[in-house]
């Protein structure tokens, strides 16, 4: 009878394991089913959105200017002129700038005034990436990319997107800029810098793909930038035109990487850099500004943008030209032809065209004549309603999730708390507490100086705070005054805020100046609030401390460094070229 029962039991489980298997099976097929079917919905929809579309409507789709000012004034509110531009040529976008915030209730005005010109829901962009670059005046600016990483906690990046993008999409804006995915391996880079998360390309993937996933989170489109790569140059494509003398095999070894993780996790959209690539694409252009040669810039690339980007790298989203009003493009280009060109390369959206008007009617005539098809058209048309369609008409966040601005807060302190990196100590820290030695905080511009000043305060008393300015510095040599403020200084801590290579020359008029102080016989801390690279150009050093935002939650957790309050947890995200310190 036990045998005859066991038999039956087991009949029975064998049966109840088949039935479960069976019914995991169709709870997983209908989830597929149900996926399927969103999709399906919003490529229904946009085919559906297209087919009712003019030539026209979609030509304006492809266009996204800013207005920044209007007669000499900030745009901070909707004036008929720029009314008439969103309604007669069917602007598909508006990229804000700091010109344009002044408050939330004024910022959610103007972008409502903008939405309700248009027919077809506006994008709505912005470069809020935190630290050195950020444009919302009522927000915490967090301390940037490199301060992220340097951390070391991925989950930081990840709440640090999720805050920015908490904020822009109560505000009513769909896109971030960001994240930065450049890999800062050149110290000398003008423009980029603090901006990376670093120059270890697992670091900037990681840390990239995090903030990424912290926009998403909160309903804002991510925008990696700026393909195929922009940390390894020299020049600042705001003013010139740089050019990269790079192989693809050494952009696929390096340079290429991050933006491949992050287009394998389906990333949103992707800015191009303005950067020429001789050993890519040896096309070349007349520049209009001497008709001598130049190389083609990989935003108009084709072979950079298509034959890479899109089909080797597979990247489905939506493309975007960086600012066409820098110098790399408007310098050489006529801004019909630029635009032309980059559509023809495969971009889909033309970021601050300098000419609305030209531009949409040139790209119309290119249509005519045959130069674009409006097939190609309709293929970045297609793109850019997806994104719509999933970022402001069919929305899947819960706004109640989004995190506060007390919390956002939160975020920037504890990025601060664990960024900021001891990188070298003789011995000169920590300070002691009110001692009757007198320091010196010296520093470039005066806010800088007021914050070092607040930072030190709570813990010492005899302070002489010195500003170093080009006006009366700009010899590289102290005045006299300055000499007189100095005497009696038992140590001084210096405070750098370099931006370019320019900034902290070895020739320069700010390091020059800084060699005076050491010259006075007087121990120097040093104080990196943005590119640890100042270190660089400095011998006899007695402490080194990279703080890489000039925020004041930074300089606050860099005085308590200081004064033994609390313990530096940062660890530098780039290596330093070899220099030798105070020994």
């Amino acid at each position: 009878m036990m045998r005859k029962r066991s038999w039956l039991f087991l009949i029975a489980l064998a049966f109840y394991m088949v039935s479960a298997c069976e019914k995991i099976a169709v709870v997983e097929e209908t989830v597929e089913i149900e996926e399927l079917t969103v999709e399906d919905d919003i490529a229904q929809k946009v085919e559906d959105m297209l087919s009712n579309m003019t030539l026209e409507e979609k030509v304006g789709q492809l266009l996204m200017p800013d207005f920044r000012k209007w007669n000499g004034e900030n745009v901070t509110k909707l004036n008929e002129e720029i009314a008439t531009i969103i309604r007669d040529y069917h602007i598909g976008g508006i990229i804000l700038f700091r010109e344009n915030f002044e408050s939330r209730q004024q910022t959610k005005q103007l972008i409502s005034g903008f939405q309700k010109e248009a027919e077809i829901p506006l994008l709505l962009a912005v470069d809020q990436e935190g630290g050195l670059v950020t444009r919302l005046p009522f927000f915490p600016r967090m301390p940037g990319n490199m301060a992220i990483a340097a951390t070391g906690e991925y989950e930081l990046a990840k709440q640090v997107g999720f805050a920015i993008g908490s904020e822009l999409n109560r505000l009513g804006i769909h896109i971030n800029f960001g994240p930065v995915l450049d890999i800062n391996n050149n110290p000398d880079n003008p423009v980029i810098g603090v901006r990376s998360f670093g120059d270890d390309v697992n670091t900037v993937s990681k840390m990239g793909t995090a903030y990424m996933e912290g926009l998403n989170l909160a309903g804002v489109a991510a925008v990696g930038k700026h393909f195929p790569g922009h940390g390894d140059v020299d020049l600042d494509s705001h003013f010139v035109l740089p050019s990269s003398n790079k192989t693809i095999e050494q952009l696929n070894d390096l340079e290429l990487k991050p933006f491949q993780s992050l287009i394998n996790k389906d990333i949103q959209g992707i800015m191009t850099a303005h950067i020429t690539f001789d050993q890519i694409d040896q096309t070349t252009f007349s520049s209009t500004k001497d008709g001598l040669p130049i190389g083609v810039p990989a935003t108009m690339s084709r072979k950079m943008m298509t034959d890479i980007l899109r089909q080797e790298m597979q990247f489905r989203g939506v493309l975007f030209t960086d600012a066409m009003d820098m110098k790399a493009v408007s310098d050489h280009f006529h801004p019909v032809e630029a635009s032309i060109k980059a559509i023809e390369a495969g971009v889909d959206v033309v970021l601050m065209p300098t000419d609305i008007e030209q531009v949409h009617k040139g790209l119309l005539e290119a249509v005519e004549v045959g130069r674009l098809t409006e097939e190609r058209i309709n293929e970045s048309v297609t793109r850019i309603l997806e994104m719509k369609q999933s970022f402001i008409i069919s929305p899947t966040n819960d706004q109640e999730k989004l995190l506060s601005e007390v919390e956002a807060i939160k975020v920037e302190q504890e990025v601060a708390k664990k960024s900021i990196t001891l990188v070298h100590n003789n011995g000169i820290l920590p300070i002691v507490e009110n001692s009757d030695e007198r320091i010196a905080l010296i520093a470039f511009n005066q806010t800088t100086l007021n914050r070092l000043e607040n930072s030190v305060k709570p813990y010492h008393w005899r302070l002489k705070p010195v500003l170093l300015q080009k006006s009366s510095n700009q010899h590289g040599r102290l005045t006299h005054q300055q000499v007189k403020d100095l005497e009696g200084v038992s140590k001084a801590i210096i405070v750098t805020t370099s931006a370019t290579y320019e900034d902290r020359s070895t020739t320069g008029w700010q390091i020059q100046t800084i060699k005076q102080v050491i010259d006075q016989d007087i121990p120097i801390i040093l104080v990196a609030a943005q590119n640890p690279y100042d270190i660089v150009a400095l011998d006899h050093v007695y402490a080194f401390i990279a703080q890489y935002d000039i925020g004041v939650p930074s300089f606050n957790v860099t005085g308590k460094v200081l004064f033994g309050k609390m313990e530096a947890k940062g660890q530098l995200p780039v290596q330093l070229p070899t220099k030798d310190v105070e020994n």
